[in-house]
């Protein structure tokens, strides 16, 4: 990933507001929160997963080219 992210699942839980008296209502903040929250541990599972098939691939590659460049010497 090129960049910091600013948020992560934990730090979105932890994430204390205060009241006031003309603020939003705390259940509907609260479920919005829950719904990010799950976003953002979804997207931390989905790059985890495609930083290991990354991974894979990069190694896969590398013992490719190196069968490329056998077969192409013993021609």
């Amino acid at each position: 990933m090129t960049g910091k992210l600013n948020l992560d699942p934990q730090t979105i839980v932890d994430k204390e507001f205060d009241i006031d008296f003309k603020g939003y209502n705390p259940d509907q903040v609260d479920h919005m929160l829950d719904l990010i929250i799950q976003d953002y541990q979804a997207y931390a599972d989905e790059i985890k997963d495609l930083q290991a098939k990354l991974k894979d691939m990069e190694l896969t590659n590398a013992s490719l080219r190196a069968k490329v460049i056998e077969y192409e010497g013993k021609l």
